[in-house]
């Protein structure tokens, strides 16, 4: 007899469980590579117009702000929390190392 995964895609009674469902179904994995995507694209950005160690440092803060807002509600782990604290932390670490001298 083989074990079946069955996810009832209706079942969802308020905007919360709705937002949780694409969670449920991937295992965990979707708002994990949401914060990832949102993390890259800030990088990406931001790397455009200015260096890279600000670059770092804005995407550190940015998925902060939202990882924050995931982790509360529920929807990242906590080591996914971390890592976005580990980022910010290390992007303000690198802008420092490499502060620009002064005119």
């Amino acid at each position: 007899m083989s074990y079946v995964n069955y996810w009832n895609a209706t079942s969802f009674t308020d905007f919360e469980s709705f937002m949780q469902m694409p969670n449920q179904v991937t295992g965990g994995w979707f708002w994990t590579m949401v914060l990832v995507s949102i993390a890259v694209i800030i990088f990406i950005i931001t790397r455009q117009k200015t260096s890279s160690d600000r670059a770092v440092a804005t995407m550190g803060f940015g998925s902060w702000i939202f990882g924050t807002f995931l982790f509360f509600l529920g929807w990242i782990n906590w080591i996914v929390y971390a890592a976005c604290i580990f980022a910010l932390i290390g992007g303000i670490v690198f802008m420092i190392i490499r502060q620009e001298p002064e005119n």
